[in-house]
């Protein structure tokens, strides 16, 4: 992604061409908003979508995880059900008989694997892990793009952006799009032109 230069000259961004047509009623600067809603909405676009396309992944790390946490809880309870002959073991009166100390450092480790298994378990149940995350045939960054120049468009003009798949704010999300080195998209995608004529949730 690249970062829209608020002191580039004017006519060095695509948006700077339609800026007025659309801001010029609202402000002195039309390039200067224009450039600051498109920033600050494909910074924030850019982060969601990352977030998004990354869960898939992260969701096979922590699967990962839990699985070797479950092994782990598995050979704790193995050692919890080993006999602590400690118990049984008469102390001899020197202090040193190796016997002795093996079986109370056998046993410590027996309470010590029984405490791990329960944080584990603790933590399992505190972080369930669910089902899958999977983004199918979505474009979360075209769709989280136009979501953002909505919420971006309303706070700096106090009113909601046409909700149109066609139109001057369409072309200004375009270019918008290119301006900021978002992926190239074919001529005939209109992706955003379809993100932009749905009822906006936000």
């Amino acid at each position: 992604m690249n970062a829209i230069d608020p002191a580039a000259p004017v006519g060095r961004y695509a948006i700077d061409n339609l800026a007025a047509g659309l801001l010029a009623a609202v402000t002195d600067d039309p390039v200067g908003l224009a450039r600051r809603i498109v920033q600050r909405a494909a910074v924030q676009a850019w982060h969601e979508a990352s977030r998004i396309v990354s869960e898939p992944e992260v969701y096979e790390e922590a699967r990962s995880m839990m699985g070797r946490l479950k092994m782990m809880e598995r050979d704790c309870a193995a050692m919890e059900r080993s006999e602590a002959w400690f118990a049984f073991y008469p102390k001899a009166d020197d202090d040193e008989d190796p016997i002795w100390g093996q079986m109370r450092a056998a046993d410590e480790i027996r309470q010590a694997a029984a405490t791990f298994r329960a944080a584990i378990a603790k933590f399992k149940d505190e972080n369930f892990l669910g089902n899958k995350p999977s983004i199918g045939r979505a474009r979360p960054l075209e769709r989280a793009f136009a979501s953002r120049f909505r919420t971006e468009w309303r706070e700096a003009t106090g009113k909601p952006a046409p909700r149109s798949r066609s139109g001057p704010v369409v072309e200004f999300l375009s270019a918008a799009w290119a301006d900021v080195g978002f992926p190239e998209l074919p001529a005939d995608d209109d992706t955003l032109a379809i993100y932009m004529g749905r009822r906006a949730h936000n």
